[in-house]
């Protein structure tokens, strides 16, 4: 078989156009301030710049992440995680508490997120969907994310730890 030449990839990879998100909750490094725990609804102020003028929503999720060692071999593990679908994309910000009221929401683990009651990597990724995603909390699964991130048109994202030491 032939090797595929750059325009016969299997997967084509476009250049996004990229959100500017960050958090005044961060401190140097990436760490969370002490302060910012968890409450009802998103415990991280948000702030992002502009989006595409096609945008229709936007997605935000969060996940902790953890490093795991099996045997000899290492690896991630994903004990938490957060996804917020239908947020306006007028909006720029999120504050602590905060989710509007025309989102869906599903999480996993939710109290295994906050950072006061578990040390971890938290990534942190917003993105810009063309089109409504129309997915009910019900209907989430592992696919959903990596469908959101496959059709966007746009990402932002940090990382940040936290949590008890």
């Amino acid at each position: 078989m032939p090797a595929e030449s750059p325009s016969h990839r299997a997967v084509s990879v476009e250049k996004k156009h990229e959100i500017l998100l960050s958090s005044p909750a961060l401190g140097p490094g990436g760490k969370i301030r002490r302060g910012f725990t968890c409450g009802k609804g998103n415990w991280l102020p948000l702030r992002w710049g502009r989006v595409p003028a096609s945008t229709a929503e936007l997605v935000l999720y969060v996940g902790r992440f953890e490093n795991v060692l099996h045997g000899k071999s290492a690896g991630m593990h994903v004990p938490a995680g957060l996804l917020v679908m239908g947020i306006d994309p007028q909006r720029r910000r999120l504050e602590v508490g905060e989710y509007p009221a025309s989102t869906a929401t599903a999480t996993y683990r939710p109290h295994q997120l906050c950072p006061h009651h578990r040390a971890g990597h938290f990534t942190v990724e917003l993105f810009a969907l063309s089109r409504e995603h129309r997915v009910t909390p019900a209907a989430v699964n592992t696919g959903t994310l990596t469908d959101v991130t496959l059709n966007s048109l746009a990402m932002g994202r940090f990382t940040a730890e936290g949590g008890l030491r």
